[in-house]
């Protein structure tokens, strides 16, 4: 899923594509770039945390 990387919308477009490059477009705000936020959401999101008796520090299993 890509989000937009001034509003966090998941409402972004590709407008054009080729040698030149990647251009999207944000529905909310408006933003126009080649630079987009890619995020992998999953069932196993957050799996392997493991949080200490504090429970202030995490340790991933990654």
């Amino acid at each position: 899923m890509i989000c937009c990387p001034v509003c966090g919308s998941t409402g972004i477009y590709l407008v054009a594509g080729g040698y030149t490059g990647m251009l999207y477009r944000c529905k909310q705000c408006g933003y126009e770039g080649a630079f987009v936020i890619e995020e992998d959401q999953g069932p196993e999101e957050g799996a392997g945390d493991v949080t200490t008796e504090q429970g202030k520090d995490k340790v991933g299993s990654s």
